[in-house]
């Protein structure tokens, strides 16, 4: 709805392939009233990324990220009436992920991740495995048998969470990066996509602010893993299989 009267209004359609991640993020604090709900897409640089906020107590976001789970990386096991009620009861639940921070991005027991999260909060399809798991001090990343799921805790008390879906056929190209010297302990894993990059800050800008260059966004992930915890050529074989098998 555009313009002071909202008589203008514009009417946009666009195909479930079209969209290539999604993310919700769970209201904050108590003066925090909403969640959000993002798709990111390849369709062009205004339309990157489409934000809808969902007021609390009036919208269920584990039903919405239900419904995209459903679209977008094939239909689940669980019907709707099974899926939901595990989602709204497990609200407390997420403080429990505390006991999963660490200092580094490590590998961790994808077999507990797995069990984790189809429970409590229920973010995995009840036909969708935890094949791998990393945890970092806050964050998790899994590697599932349909996507790659990144978990973000935000703020001071953890309470707004993150969860940001890529589908395997959303990756078009991906990159590991050894550890260099005796003192360097991570490697790095990156991940291109064909969602459009973030534009210049600064498009323009006629006082030379240096914020002229874009980022890249969305467009391309990466994060860091402890070298000492994952063989990362059996890393790269796997995400390999994952993206040339993804039919895309």
């Amino acid at each position: 709805t555009q313009g002071i009267s909202g008589k203008r209004v514009e009417y946009l359609s666009m195909r479930y392939s079209c969209i290539k991640a999604y993310k919700v993020e769970t209201a904050g604090s108590f003066l925090d009233r909403d969640a959000t709900f993002k798709i990111f897409t390849n369709l062009s640089q205004d339309k990157r990324c489409l934000s809808t906020d969902l007021r609390k107590g009036q919208s269920d976001i584990m039903e919405v990220l239900w419904y995209f789970n459903n679209q977008l990386l094939g239909m689940d096991d669980l019907a709707i009436e099974e899926f939901v009620p595990l989602a709204t009861a497990s609200g407390d639940n997420a403080s429990s992920l505390g006991a999963w921070l660490g200092d580094d991005m490590t590998q961790m027991d994808a077999n507990l991740a797995n069990q984790q999260f189809h429970t409590s909060p229920p973010l995995l399809q009840s036909n969708e495995v935890c094949e791998m798991a990393f945890k970092g001090r806050r964050d998790l990343v899994l590697f599932t048998t349909k996507r790659i799921l990144f978990i973000d805790k935000q703020g001071w008390s953890g309470k707004k969470m993150s969860f940001t879906s890529f589908p395997y056929s959303s990756i078009k190209v991906f990159q590991v990066t050894t550890a260099g010297s005796l003192f360097d302990k991570d490697f790095e894993l990156g991940f291109y996509t064909d969602i459009w990059f973030d534009p210049p800050k600064c498009n323009g800008c006629e006082n030379g602010c240096g914020n002229e260059e874009p980022t890249p966004g969305m467009s391309f992930i990466e994060f860091d893993i402890n070298k000492n915890t994952t063989d990362i050529l059996a890393l790269f074989r796997y995400l390999g299989a994952k993206v040339y098998n993804s039919g895309d």
